[in-house]
């Protein structure tokens, strides 16, 4: 077979030049091929396409000029292409391909690799006298831009699909009958049903009935007035329960103005509406609190004005009990040493055999015991009726070191009968406002019981100190002496308690000590054990 390539080229020197010239210039993209897919000529055109320059493809192997790009393995543009330039070599006949993804190479120069390119190939064939095929002509559509295009929007509307299936809000969309034409995923999921079931007026049945004809009308109105579409409805979940949704809506128009229907999506309220729900019934239940309060107010107003007149009754009351134990006191004071003069006097009269009678000596000394006891509680009643009426003595700024060391010099014959050791640590307390006479009596009390109740077998020892706690002072007097029971604590600070009988006293002082302190709001608390000893704390505010 002749070398179709070397006719070509000789053509440049004969009178085909001018052919050649005008095939090089014609504006389609062509590439001539001899039977053996070797490029003999080439266009102007499919040269700026393909990016290439003619002394480089002329002569060259058709698909070791332009190879499959190795980075699109879905491309197979070179089995394609060699399958239908065989299948015209062998029919004789043109073949049309499919469209193809082809990318052509990029020269060094421009950087190397390939350029996408998209191509609509023609292979037709140039046949000889007897038939045979003596060139094929490749010609070529490039689409690039068409396909890209396509390709960019078929993306955007996966993306847009994609992104109202998965939207949290449902959508919808009408025609201009207000017929549903599109529902996205998220309203299906709602309602359990087929999207198909929505089209058109299906979407109505997911509306809950005492809902739907309120929904429809606002719908209607809204269409007629091309205006925009708002309503809350329930709609009959999936799950068998109705939820609250928020359903807006606005007209569509396309680019001629013309109306295409409506557009619009529908939000979940459900926990919104049952916050409002919750919102109505707190309002209600604390407007029904107020009135109750308002009622509770003034009947505490009229308890409060009975307290008064009750307090002012009960203040009457004391002060009539306090004069009843003064003047009692006093007025039996007279008479007991009239019958004590009066016992003693008998004595003397009675001869003295008469006194050496077993039985007369008995009843003598019970005499005399009662008439002891009997003013003994005279002189307590008047110590009581004291405390009552010093309750409300005017308090100055004390320091308690001070009324420690005035009680100690009252009580130092006590404490050097005693042997006692006394420690105080009460520099450092801060003063207080209180009644010095009070706090004095607080102190006195405490630490000559410390002394009294000593345990014989040691030596008695009495710490006086103090600390702040939580805004109060809190005053510790601790001794190691004969201690008490758990019993004996609970009724430690009852009128006229005693728990031993060799130390004398009243069995008042505790009592008058929790008075004053209670009746400044303070408190006071006690630690002791049998055979160990006790610690009184008193609390006062700072």
């Amino acid at each position: 077979m002749n070398n179709p390539y070397s006719s070509i080229s000789s053509a440049t020197h004969s009178s085909a030049a001018p052919a050649l010239k005008i095939f090089e210039s014609l504006p389609a993209l062509y590439l001539i091929l001899s039977p053996d897919l070797v490029i003999q000529a080439v266009s102007d055109a499919y040269l700026r396409e393909t990016l290439t320059v003619r002394e480089e493809l002329l002569g060259k192997y058709v698909f070791d000029a332009f190879p499959d790009n190795p980075e699109a393995p879905e491309a197979n543009a070179v089995t394609n292409l060699k399958a239908s330039l065989l299948r015209v070599l062998s029919t004789g006949k043109p073949h049309e391909m499919p469209l193809q993804h082809y990318d052509v190479p990029r020269a060094a120069a421009q950087g190397g690799g390939f350029e996408t390119r998209y191509w609509l190939p023609l292979n037709t064939p140039v046949l000889g006298d007897k038939g045979e095929v003596l060139y094929i002509i490749h010609q070529v559509t490039n689409v690039t831009e068409q396909v890209l295009r396509k390709q960019e929007g078929e993306q955007n509307e996966v993306l847009l699909q994609g992104l109202a299936d998965t939207s949290p809000v449902a959508l919808w969309l009408t025609d201009t009958t207000g017929a549903i034409t599109y529902v996205n995923q998220t309203w299906v999921d709602w309602t359990g049903r087929p999207f198909e079931v929505h089209l058109g007026k299906g979407w109505e049945m997911s509306v809950a009935e005492e809902d739907r004809e309120r929904a429809l009308l606002k719908l209607k109105v809204a269409f007629d007035a091309r205006s925009a579409y708002h309503i809350a409805f329930r709609i009959c979940h999936v799950n068998g329960t109705f939820r609250w949704c928020a359903a807006e809506g606005v007209p569509r128009f396309l680019s001629d103005g013309s109306f295409a229907g409506f557009v619009g999506s529908c939000n979940d309220i459900t926990q919104h509406k049952q916050s409002e729900e919750q919102l109505q019934l707190l309002t209600r239940a604390l407007a029904s609190a107020n009135e109750q309060l308002a009622s509770m107010n003034q009947e505490l107003v009229v308890a409060n004005q009975d307290l008064g007149r009750a307090n002012k009754q009960l203040r009457h009351t004391n002060a009539d009990l306090d004069n009843f134990i003064y003047t009692a006191s006093h007025d039996l004071k007279a008479p007991i040493y009239n019958i004590e003069g009066l016992v003693q006097e008998l004595l003397h009269q009675l001869p003295a055999e008469s006194l050496q009678q077993e039985g007369i000596q008995q009843i003598t000394r019970m005499i005399q015991g009662s008439v002891e006891r009997f003013r003994k509680t005279i002189e307590h009643l008047t110590e009581v009726t004291k405390l009552q009426k010093g309750h409300n003595e005017e308090a100055t700024l004390v320091h308690v070191q001070t009324v420690v060391e005035e009680v100690l010099l009252d009580l130092e014959k006590l404490v050097k009968e005693a042997g006692a050791q006394v420690e105080v640590a009460v520099a450092e307390c801060p003063a207080v406002s209180f009644s010095e006479k009070n706090l004095r009596s607080i102190i006195y009390n405490l630490v000559s019981n410390a002394i009294k109740y000593r345990a014989p077998e040691r030596r008695p020892v009495v710490r006086l100190f103090c600390q702040e706690e939580a805004g109060l002072l809190v005053l510790h007097v601790q001794d190691n002496g004969l201690g008490m029971s758990q019993k004996q604590q609970e009724q430690l600070f009852s009128m006229f308690k005693r728990f031993h009988d060799h130390v004398e006293g009243s069995g008042i002082g505790l009592y008058m000590v929790k008075r004053i302190v209670d009746n400044v709001g303070g408190h006071i608390a006690v630690e002791s054990e049998i055979g160990k000893g006790t610690t009184f704390k008193v609390y006062l505010k700072l």
